[in-house]
């Protein structure tokens, strides 16, 4: 059996993706091992990308005498260090308490329209980022803001087109709860 680890951002975590062809023993076995979790998102068994986890989980996974593939960790752990911009890099600022205070009346919303805990969790966050984003850029919300966020959060740091849709979706009802409408907007 062939388990191959591939790098991946998984709810803003780097975390590593284990693949393998389905059999339901191997199922079963990884999903014993201390720490790994299932994705629904992403459809594959993930554990955090320490070093520690990956000593852990090669062994656990050389026991079975299965090969594992590796090689993508190294690899892409070199081009994130050289290529990657993430968001972080920017030094959002704190976020002001009123602006706390209404990211938690906007939970409280979102809880209220019966999201899931998933979704309410992953909009709170992305608006966050977002407000912090427009405190940075020192620009009141509008389309162009929300471009400059889409590029400098999602499209520079190269993050996948669920995320920017689960982000973009996250600054609309966020806009839509201040009952703002920007037509531009799609």
């Amino acid at each position: 059996m062939v388990i191959t680890l591939l790098p991946l951002i998984h709810k803003n975590q780097h975390v590593i993706s284990i693949n393998f062809e389905f059999n339901l023993d191997a199922k079963n076995y990884i999903n014993a091992i201390e720490g790994v979790c299932w994705s629904k998102t992403h459809k594959t068994f993930y554990i955090a990308n320490t070093f520690l986890n990956k000593q852990k989980l090669y062994k656990a996974l050389r026991r079975k005498n299965w090969y594992v593939n590796y090689s993508a960790l190294a690899s892409k752990k070199v081009q994130t260090k050289k290529n990657k911009e993430d968001i972080n890099t920017l030094k959002l600022p704190v976020l002001l308490e009123v602006q706390q205070k209404e990211l938690e009346k906007f939970k409280k919303w979102m809880q209220q329209k019966r999201l899931s805990t998933n979704t309410v969790n992953t909009y709170f966050e992305v608006t966050s980022f977002f407000l912090r984003y427009a405190q940075l850029k020192q620009n009141p919300v509008s389309t162009r803001l929300i471009e400059q966020f889409n590029y400098d959060f999602i499209v520079r740091p190269n993050k996948s087109i669920s995320y920017q849709n689960q982000c973009i979706n996250g600054i609309k009802k966020y806009l839509d709860y201040k009952g703002v409408l920007l037509s531009n907007f799609q």
